[in-house]
């Protein structure tokens, strides 16, 4: 083997190297990226069901996602204070 093919063989072996360290790192952002992505989408409706079944929360918040879901009852409208709520979408009873 000369000086020049163990200097080639040197040069490709730092290169399959390189080639695949990096590749695993990309392999690993991606897996991250995907995941960070899948987080913040979930992250966004986290706490809402703990929100609106806490003795803090005011009867008009709750009231105004249930009329947003299509759950509006007349029965439910009466009881609550303040002015009257607009009509449910679709109108929804």
């Amino acid at each position: 083997m000369t000086i020049a093919e163990f200097i080639f063989a040197v040069n490709a072996f730092v290169l399959c190297y390189f080639l695949a360290l990096n590749g695993t790192y990309l392999v690993l952002y991606l897996i991250s990226f995907v995941e960070i992505v899948d987080y913040s989408r979930r992250e966004i409706f986290s706490g809402l069901s703990e929100l609106f079944t806490s003795a803090y929360c005011p009867a008009r918040v709750a009231h105004r996602a249930r009329v947003q879901r299509g759950g509006h009852h007349r029965r439910q409208r009466a009881v609550l204070p303040g002015p009257p709520l607009p009509p449910a979408p679709g109108g929804g009873r």
